[in-house]
């Protein structure tokens, strides 16, 4: 019992650690719903008198709020007290109104925040963990955890808090008024609900999981169906992809369909436990030998109290439903805030001035994978100078990626140093960011027009048109620009669909110019290439030897002809430097 009240309180922390610690906010909206609960007392103690009223007008002159307000005929009195009722009552509705917009502002603000968080937290994370997922956990926590916590588990908190002060403060005025007839209600009610959380409340957090397991399969199906379209379509495996994704979505509406059944059943059973009182209650007045038009003043403010009541029991017992349907997300998403904290990449820079590139010296580092036993580099020494032209050569699983990650500052080494322009690469990361391009063989683009490609990252309105020009003519793009129907304006398709392989490199290069790179590191940029195009972009890349500083990663002798040295990887290790003739003769 202690261990499952234990558990509790730890989710009640962890909601509201995700709604951003708001004790203000979550004071100021329980002060609002005090007051809500004060209207509804109000109205439903009048109620019943105006019940009295209407069958006894005898009454009036024995109860002191209906003799002060009562005129001297009887239908004046009864028009009075109707008119206070309906102000009370909306009253009532307004401030309700009130509670639930402040309740929805309140869980949709949080979900925005909660996912520009996380989008800007995955942006600034550790890239050896960031490495350790697959995309669709990243996007399934944005795009599916975040709305069901939100929707699923704090907006149902928050209603579970409106609807259990208001049904409090309505079961204390009935129990002042007729403990019996309540204590009756309560028995019919609790036998109702227990019975309910027995049979489905652990249900509930067993379908959550299981459906958000479903999730991160569906988006995984769905990115490998869409991005390997060609491969697919060629091998005919298109039955193979649907029928993965077809299973992965079925089981996750089966499990979201039983979860929303179970939090939607209280609505429709309580219903029925109304009117099972109703009936019990007229059946002991005639049984018990009372005259049941006497008790109709206290059915009144039952039938009423259960107007009010009936929708926040379900909303209270739906919501808890919901609530241990969300578990999971929630358990997830608070460990994913928690671990973010500590493993985002603490960016230094001593300097914020920009800096030209001078010289990258890497001394004798070493670097093993986390959970891998095998080192991926060892011992790697090599100087790149400004103006230089360096290549790396290597077989696969040579090391060459991790060399070139910790070139780009992404990944630590484990021994040794990195210094650029003198300093240790830790300490001016972002000075030495400004000063590369890194043109990889699969070439990043949006879905926009080719001058926000070249420009990306910066604002329409602030896109410099003569850098973009210049951008464009030394990276020979012009010839490309003039043939598309709306110059530079033209979109490009998803990934670049619309452009041949040598035009996304061209913009990759472009992208180089116009953000005034000094060091282009070239990562197996023309592998996929046709050999006519590829020598087109080794020559235009030969042509700013000496301008700026090249590095270039390849398997392919042709592209490193003009290189001023070589250097040659091996199980993670430099067997051999030396230029071109010393490799090939």
């Amino acid at each position: 019992m202690t261990r499952l009240a234990n558990n509790q309180i730890y989710y009640l922390k962890q909601i509201y650690f995700l709604s951003g610690n708001k004790a203000l906010t979550i004071g100021m909206l329980f002060v609002i719903i005090l007051l809500s609960s004060f209207f509804d007392l109000a109205g439903i103690a009048l109620i019943g008198q105006y019940f009295t009223m209407l069958l006894d007008p005898e009454n009036i002159n024995n109860n002191y709020l209906l003799s002060s307000i009562s005129q001297n005929d009887y239908e004046s009195s009864i028009i009075n007290y109707g008119i206070i009722l309906v102000i009370i009552f909306l009253l009532r509705s307004v401030i309700g109104l009130m509670i639930n917009k402040f309740i929805l502002s309140f869980s949709w603000n949080n979900q925005v925040k909660i996912q520009t968080y996380l989008l800007n937290a995955y942006q600034k994370l550790n890239y050896e963990d960031y490495i350790n997922k697959n995309s669709s956990e990243y996007i399934q926590r944005i795009q599916h955890l975040v709305p069901q916590f939100s929707e699923g588990v704090l907006l149902p908190t928050l209603r579970v808090m409106s609807d259990g002060i208001v049904s409090l403060a309505i079961i204390s005025l009935l129990a002042y008024l007729n403990i019996e007839a309540l204590l009756i209600f309560f028995f019919i009610l609790i036998i109702f609900a227990s019975s309910y959380t027995i049979i489905f409340g652990n249900k509930s957090k067993i379908f959550g999981k299981k459906s958000n397991i479903e999730t991160i399969k569906l988006i995984q199906r769905l990115n490998e169906s869409i991005y390997g379209l060609k491969e697919i379509r060629l091998l005919s495996s298109e039955k193979y992809f649907h029928q993965k994704m077809k299973n992965s979505a079925e089981k996750f509406a089966k499990n979201k369909v039983n979860g929303l059944f179970i939090s939607t059943m209280p609505r429709f059973l309580l219903e029925f436990v109304l009117i099972f009182f109703v009936v019990t209650m007229i059946a002991a007045s005639v049984m018990s030998g009372d005259d049941p038009s006497k008790s109709l003043g206290v059915l009144a403010i039952f039938g009423t109290a259960s107007l009010r009541l009936i929708p926040s029991a379900s909303n209270i017992m739906g919501g808890l439903s919901l609530i241990r349907f969300g578990r999971n997300a929630t358990n997830d998403l608070y460990n994913d805030l928690i671990s973010l904290e500590k493993s985002k990449t603490k960016i230094k820079n001593k300097s914020t001035k920009k800096e030209n590139f001078k010289s990258l010296l890497i001394n004798d580092i070493s670097y093993t994978y986390p959970n891998m036993k095998k080192s991926s580099l060892n011992n790697i020494s090599l100087c790149i100078n400004s103006g230089e032209m360096v290549g790396v050569i290597g077989k696969s699983g040579s090391g060459k990626t991790t060399l070139i990650n910790l070139i780009l500052g992404l990944l630590y080494q484990k021994s040794g140093e990195i210094r650029f322009n003198d300093e240790n690469l830790s300490e001016s990361l972002q000075s030495y960011w400004s000063t590369i391009a890194h043109i990889p063989q699969e070439i990043f683009l949006i879905d926009d027009s080719l001058k926000k490609n070249i420009a990306l990252g910066v604002d329409d309105q602030e896109i410099d048109i003569e850098k973009l020009n210049f951008a464009i003519n030394k990276a020979k793009l012009e010839e490309v620009v003039k043939g598309l129907p709306d110059n530079y304006e033209t979109m490009v398709g998803e990934r670049g669909i619309k452009l041949s392989g040598g035009q996304r490199q061209r913009i990759a290069l472009a992208r180089a110019f116009y953000f005034e790179k000094d060091f282009i590191i070239l990562d197996e940029a023309t592998s996929s290439l046709d050999n006519e195009t590829e020598n087109q972009i080794i020559s235009e890349i030969n042509n700013l030897k000496r301008k700026k500083t090249i590095l270039i990663i390849t398997h392919k002798h042709s592209t490193i002809k003009q290189c001023d040295k070589i250097i040659m990887l091996e199980n993670g290790r430099i067997i051999k430097e030396g230029k071109y003739n010393d490799y090939f003769k």
